[in-house]
């Protein structure tokens, strides 16, 4: 991806996988392509066809919604043009520091393999939700974002890896693991919290706790920590009924009193001023 060139890039609050919205143009080509790092890129619309060619090997692609196509890290190609209809793709890089931090070494090595013409429609639907949170302000915070990007990394190694990996049996955090989690979750409710930060309280890499994590307590950990952000909330609302609820909000880890009030609705059924006004 090409920030010079893309329609929109993420905003500056998101910090997930770096992402941006890239366009699909009518008519055009390029030479002596090289990937340095593995792209992923849903189409969102246009259609149109591709011709690429590497070496001896000839490729002749198509252009569609929700089409798919992952490029490892190493791809090239000799020339490629392509023509059709515009439209656009949200893309996906994968920068191998980045990878490496969340990936740690508790889980196979991230190598996703070339392919095209990928229909999947659980794969899609988390690029663009990923993309939805990236674009608007990142609302849900760093928790969220590394949760959608550690589930896309999982997405993809899982389905598309470049060769087989035999499967890790997840375990369960142990008794002491989930006290120790839960307490450092309720120390640091008003901060945004990372999953590196959670993994790092019992020494395991993002990725390996994030699949401990929703094993042992049957949610992720944007998910629990959101259940428990509510919960300290509420109980906020109720021992003081003349404290803002904007101030409950941002004491609680919460951008904004919009986002509370959405949260807190959709989890309690009511919103919190209406919620408190009934106890």
């Amino acid at each position: 991806m090409d920030p010079h060139v893309a329609l929109a890039c993420a905003d500056r609050a998101w910090e997930g996988l770096p992402m941006a919205l890239c366009p699909i143009v009518d008519r055009g080509e390029m030479s002596d392509h090289v990937r340095a790092t593995p792209v992923l890129l849903v189409a969102r619309s246009g259609t149109g066809q591709r011709w690429y060619r590497s070496g001896a090997v000839k490729r002749t692609l198509t252009t569609a919604p929700r089409m798919i196509e992952i490029y490892g890290a190493g791809f090239s190609l000799d020339h490629a043009r392509w023509e059709g209809t515009r439209g656009d793709c949200v893309g996906v890089e994968f920068p191998a520091t980045l990878v490496a931090r969340l990936l740690r070494d508790d889980a196979r090595p991230f190598n996703p393999a070339t392919q095209h013409e990928v229909f999947d429609d659980q794969l899609t639907e988390l690029v663009f939700a990923m993309w939805q949170e990236a674009a608007t302000g990142s609302a849900n915070g760093r928790l969220f974002a590394e949760g959608l990007s550690l589930a896309l990394l999982g997405l993809l190694s899982a389905r598309y890896a470049a060769a087989p990996a035999g499967a890790r049996a997840v375990k369960r955090l142990s008794a002491e693991e989930r006290r120790c989690v839960q307490a450092f979750i309720d120390s640091g409710l008003e901060d945004d919290l990372s999953v590196e930060q959670l993994a790092s309280a019992v020494d395991m890499s993002p990725f390996h706790f994030s699949r401990v994590f929703k094993t042992t307590f049957g949610r992720t950990p944007h998910r629990f920590v959101l259940e428990r952000r509510i919960e300290a909330a509420s109980a906020a609302l109720r021992k003081e009924p003349e404290r803002p609820i904007a101030d409950i909000a941002l004491a609680f880890g919460f951008a904004t009193q919009a986002h509370f009030t959405e949260a807190f609705r959709r989890r309690v059924g009511a919103t919190p001023g209406r919620w408190r006004r009934s106890r």
